[in-house]
């Protein structure tokens, strides 16, 4: 990645990534972005989140 992921430029980046491998993934930040303030998750933090899972699925799917 060319950006730090605490910054917006950092966190757009990682975002288009994530959209490339995963359909839903403006859909489930938006959600978290919603239900979470700002002081209680760091939007990086959605983000580590939510490859976490799409590993965890992925993962799965391949039986590891």
């Amino acid at each position: 990645m060319k950006y730090s992921k605490k910054s917006h430029d950092g966190f757009l980046e990682r975002k288009e990534t994530l959209k490339n491998i995963y359909l839903f993934t403006d859909k489930i930040i938006e959600a978290a972005l919603l239900e979470y303030r700002r002081k209680e998750v760091a939007k990086d933090d959605i983000l580590d989140a939510l490859v976490a899972a799409i590993t965890a699925k992925i993962g799965y799917r391949y039986g590891f």
